[in-house]
């Protein structure tokens, strides 16, 4: 949380790349404690339960799809500034 505040709060490089650094492990362990609550949420039968930890994986591997359309091939471009 106190990296996203601090996303939000400066517009300067230096800390906002250290948020970003520090946003990335914050999102990790949810996903973590979510797979943990699955596992023992619904412990039997066992298909029920790979089911339910495929779905989980699957849902938080969706970030993989829309990241390659995030940003359009004009901003991958050098742009060239005058002095």
């Amino acid at each position: 949380m106190i990296a996203f505040i601090l996303a939000a709060a400066t517009t300067k490089t230096g800390p906002r790349y250290l948020a970003m650094m520090l946003m990335v492990p914050g999102v990790y362990s949810g996903y973590v404690v979510g797979l943990a609550w699955i596992s023992n949420s619904i412990p039997r039968p066992p298909a029920k339960r790979a089911a339910a930890l495929a779905f989980v994986n699957a849902i938080s591997n969706t970030s993989s799809i829309y990241a390659s359309y995030m940003y359009s091939k004009e901003d991958g471009k050098a742009k060239h500034v005058d002095p």
